[in-house]
């Protein structure tokens, strides 16, 4: 994926995300002149409450089954941002080039394959019995793709548990991996072709603060420190210890 299509899809997840809060907080019906009314995406996003049906409805009922009040998030609200903030995170974080581990990464692939998948398989389940749709009918998608609808909406179900399974047995394998075998293989990763002094391992490993600072500064009756036989010479002398053969 290019990151100009990486862009498109966080450009199209904000959108999707801001574009129900607005929905719900201020309103895309704004045809009455006191109040404007929230419109139902799904229904707009199906070419099923188009300007044409909703004004048609008014003129001949009085109401329309696309309009509600405003404030009021249902469960299609909650599902088209939660799409929309997902597509939104993935497309960033790529798009940016926000480094994660891989762990990180396939963290992240989970978590979006569970939420994705659960968003279309409820959808699927909701629109089989009637609540995604004002009107109580679901979606007419016979209309739309020449598919009947109990079709479309068993595919929507399978797709989402197929994503959701994924997800969990990917998050699954990550939470079962061993934290003792990701620290040795850094310090394999860290160590391995460098040709390194004991003095610099041992920085690299933090062993220096182990050092006992008031021995470290004691002296004898002379005004001479005393220290301790350097570790890395056995009192020799070497350049760790400055060629004294004491620490």
């Amino acid at each position: 994926m290019s990151k100009a299509s990486r862009l498109v899809l966080a450009v199209f997840g904000c959108f999707l995300f801001f574009g129900v809060i607005y929905n719900v907080e201020f309103g895309l019906w704004a045809h009455h002149a006191e109040y404007n009314q929230k419109v139902d995406l799904i229904g707009l996003a199906t070419f099923s409450c188009t300007e044409a049906e909703i004004l048609a409805q008014l003129v001949t009922f009085g109401q329309s089954p696309c309009l509600h009040p405003l404030g009021n998030y249902a469960l299609s609200d909650l599902l088209v941002g939660g799409l929309g903030a997902t597509l939104a995170f993935i497309g960033l974080t790529s798009a940016l080039n926000i480094r994660l581990s891989s762990r990180g990464q396939s963290r992240r692939r989970s978590w979006a394959s569970m939420i994705a998948g659960s968003i279309i398989a409820v959808f699927g389940v909701l629109d089989i019995i009637g609540v995604s749709y004002p009107g109580g009918s679901g979606i007419e998608w016979k209309m739309i793709f020449g598919i009947p609808s109990i079709i479309v909406n068993i595919l929507l179900i399978v797709i989402g548990v197929v994503l959701f399974r994924r997800g969990s047995s990917n998050h699954s394998q990550l939470l079962n991996q061993s934290p003792m075998n990701r620290v040795r293989y850094r310090g394999k990763m860290e160590l391995e072709g460098t040709d390194m002094s004991v003095g610099q391992m041992r920085r690299i490993l933090g062993l220096d603060i182990l050092e006992d600072v008031f021995q470290l500064g004691s002296s004898d009756e002379f005004e001479e420190k005393v220290g301790r036989a350097c570790h890395y010479c056995s009192g020799v002398g070497c350049s760790e210890c400055g060629s004294t053969g004491s620490m």
